[in-house]
């Protein structure tokens, strides 16, 4: 996080995932021809499986306000919910921001970032 030196205070400015097996190293990343679209300015990465159970064709309410509720902390901190999920407020709020994705020597993506500021 960091202090924008605007009137907005304190912002989350990445949310990050890193593949256990690499969590001591700094991947080198690159920018992904993926753009992640945030409404509501909240932006997270989900268990695939995890993510389907809650939303199948329409979107568990309450699933969903457990996830609002994790990133409300006045700081925009980001929270894991059930082990399978973490989001965060999206630094700016609603928008597109940028895809990076670190792979090892086999090609396997080991660690995602967006970069919202």
């Amino acid at each position: 996080k960091k202090d924008t030196g605007k009137d907005w205070g304190t912002r989350v400015t990445d949310l990050w995932i890193t593949h256990e097996d690499y969590q001591d190293e700094f991947p080198t990343l690159y920018v992904k021809d993926i753009e992640i679209g945030v409404d509501s300015a909240k932006a997270g990465f989900f268990d695939s499986d995890y993510y389907l159970e809650h939303h199948k064709g329409r979107l568990d309410k309450g699933w969903a306000d457990r996830l609002y509720e994790a990133t409300k902390t006045g700081e925009g901190d980001g929270a894991m919910i059930d082990g399978k999920c973490v989001v965060s407020s999206s630094g700016l709020g609603d928008g597109g921001y940028n895809l990076y994705a670190s792979q090892n020597s086999e090609g396997e993506t080991v660690a995602l970032r967006i970069k919202f500021i």
